[in-house]
């Protein structure tokens, strides 16, 4: 049983969406630069009142990745990056893929020759 409970209340802006919500807490971007898919805009489970579940499987992507990619791809949009490179295992690069597509950025991905191409 948990017997301290920690409840953080973060600053929002309603007005924005996907993580841009706290864009409070991130390095500023203009807002011409700020991506987003929806990204973050997932359900809680709750089970008993110890246990909350975010639902990251319903991110764009279905990959918790889509949080910090929609930042990392819109700070280099803002920076006027036309290409990146990334090596991944997988949910990195999709995820970055669809950013850099919003963005009209070209992505060249390394990855692994085990990779599972189901």
């Amino acid at each position: 049983m948990i017997k301290n409970k920690i409840y953080v209340n973060l600053q929002k802006n309603k007005r924005e969406k996907g993580i841009w919500q706290f864009s409070f807490y991130l390095a500023p971007l203009p807002d011409e630069f700020k991506l987003s898919l929806g990204e973050g805009d997932t359900r809680e489970l709750f089970f008993e009142e110890e246990i909350i579940l975010k639902r990251e499987d319903e991110n764009p992507t279905g990959s918790l990745k889509d949080r910090g990619m929609a930042y990392l791809i819109s700070q280099a949009y803002s920076e006027g990056q036309k290409k990146l490179v990334l090596s991944s295992s997988g949910n990195a690069a999709i995820s970055a893929a669809k950013y850099c597509k919003l963005a009209g950025l070209e992505l060249f991905v390394y990855v692994t020759q085990e990779i599972n191409l189901n």
